[in-house]
């Protein structure tokens, strides 16, 4: 429950983080809303999202447990620690944990990584063809060169810009790679565009005074102060503060002894070294660097909020000064008519 920003997990900044991806996943995000649309009416879309929930929960739950079980499994024997297995990141704690349970059982593992390389599939595949279809929707067809077009061409566009996107996913799994955690790049690359969205359709929700310049601005400086915050952090790599690990009981497990090698010839010789959790020294860093990076979704939000609201209202007084000068003017005659009229 600590209240201090720069700490990298806390019970605040993760319940501001899962608040703010689950609202701008499930109320702007144009995967979701593209299978909201599918449903057929608001009605079944409304059902859609209503059942949505009890399966949401039991993943989180499940989620959850895994980190429990993991830290059950390893309470006395951290792989982080451990000689004989040296992990160098937090994120290969889960499939070593699978190897370490299911190492011995035929196929169990091969089933555990298909599970997940599945799931993830299935994610990107709907990113993929929502980047496509907006980029032909609303960057393509209403140019007048496309409008003559048939819906055949149309289609075979789509298909080479999800290949492209494809490729442009890949190249930014290899930038991923060089993050310290998995969740931390996701949430940097992922969210440092959708978090402003979110702030702008917000904005446009509750207020009356936005208009489309003021958006616009507050939607560019919470993109640029987001991309800031967040790449700043991932280059200066700020030390991070980890929970007490224990390897007291490593000497008497065996079982590690037997996946050791395995372990490290899949898992760990593969992984750059820029993935190292702490850093000794780290004086002279920005401090807003040192912000966690679970914060940062809920900032840009408020950013985009207050900035294109005081953009957007200053904007409307301008407006607002100029034409009442126009009108005030209007009103009086002027010299010549003056002199027509006497």
């Amino acid at each position: 429950f600590s209240g201090d920003l720069t700490e990298r997990y806390t019970f605040w900044n993760s319940f501001a983080y899962g608040f703010t991806f689950w609202l701008l996943l499930y109320g702007t995000n144009q995967s979701t809303i593209q299978r909201f649309l599918s449903v057929g009416n608001l009605k079944k879309a409304q059902q859609a999202l209503i059942l949505s929930i009890p399966f949401l929960m039991c993943f989180a739950v499940f989620t959850l447990w895994d980190g429990i079980a993991l830290y059950a499994l390893f309470h006395d024997c951290d792989p982080m620690e451990d000689e004989r297995v040296k992990l160098r990141s937090a994120d290969q704690l889960m499939p070593y944990g699978i190897l370490y349970i299911f190492g011995n059982i035929p196929g169990i593992t091969g089933l555990c990584i298909a599970g997940v390389f599945s799931a993830s599939l299935g994610a990107l595949s709907s990113a993929v063809n929502a980047l496509a279809n907006i980029t032909v929707e609303d960057f393509i067809k209403p140019f007048c060169c496309f409008k003559k077009i048939s819906d055949t061409w149309m289609t075979f566009i789509a298909k080479l810009l999800a290949v492209g996107y494809t490729g442009l996913i890949l190249l930014m799994a290899l930038v991923a790679s060089s993050f310290r955690s998995i969740l931390e790049a996701a949430t940097i690359v992922y969210c440092m565009i959708t978090a402003p969205i979110l702030g702008m359709y917000l904005l446009g929700m509750f207020t009356t005074t936005a208009n489309e310049q003021g958006t616009l601005i507050g939607l560019l400086m919470g993109v640029t102060l987001y991309a800031w915050a967040g790449f700043g952090n991932y280059i200066t790599k700020p030390e991070i503060t980890t929970l007490p690990r224990n390897t007291t009981g490593c000497h008497t497990n065996s079982s590690v002894d037997l996946l050791s090698v395995s372990t490290e010839a899949i898992v760990i010789e593969n992984v750059p070294e820029v993935l190292h959790l702490t850093r000794d020294e780290e004086s002279g860093i920005f401090t807003v660097y040192k912000l966690s990076y679970m914060w940062l979704p809920l900032f840009s939000v408020v950013i985009t909020l207050v900035v294109g609201y005081v953009a957007s209202s200053l904007l409307k007084y301008k407006w607002t000064s100029n034409d009442n000068t126009g009108l005030e003017r209007n009103n009086f005659p002027n010299s010549e008519d003056s002199e027509v009229r006497l």
